[in-house]
């Protein structure tokens, strides 16, 4: 009994850090930052990979952790979103932190994805950058499609 609330109680906890942001098609975008002001390559690191979840018709949550190399500070992130593996056609370039408190662990729930479509995501941390993940939305109920 005591386990199960345990886990109940760290699962009403960690919803505190979830995330929910809205995609939407960026004209024109180039997802390169200005390098002046980065930390060196290196210093941020993404020891697990990166996950996805919870596919909807139009969203998705994904996940990732980032630490810092050096130190126990909060970590600026951005999440990129995009229809190709090269991230040309990208749809959205979020902003997010992982927090120290949440172990650096960051989820986001996004949102105005296109059904049955195929999206790759990966998150930026200065120079540094994840592995890039795969996630996929479900058909639309009314679809004859398999999943």
């Amino acid at each position: 009994m005591n386990s199960r609330r345990s886990f109940i109680s760290t699962m009403i906890q960690s919803a505190g850090f979830l995330t929910i942001a809205s995609a939407v098609p960026l004209a024109g975008c180039v997802l390169d930052d200005d390098d002046a002001n980065l930390s060196p390559k290196g210093s941020f690191l993404f020891g697990q990979g990166v996950a996805s979840g919870d596919p909807r018709t139009n969203s998705g949550i994904l996940w990732t952790r980032c630490t810092p190399a050096t130190s126990k500070k909060d970590v600026k992130l951005k999440l990129q979103i995009a229809t190709d593996r090269d991230f040309k056609n990208a749809m959205q370039n979020i902003q997010v932190a992982a927090l120290y408190k949440y172990d650096h662990t960051v989820r986001i729930k996004v949102t105005g994805l296109a059904a049955d479509q195929v999206y790759y995501y990966r998150f930026v941390a200065d120079n540094d950058t994840s592995s890039t993940g795969t996630t996929k939305t479900l058909p639309e109920a009314t679809s004859t499609r398999d999943i």
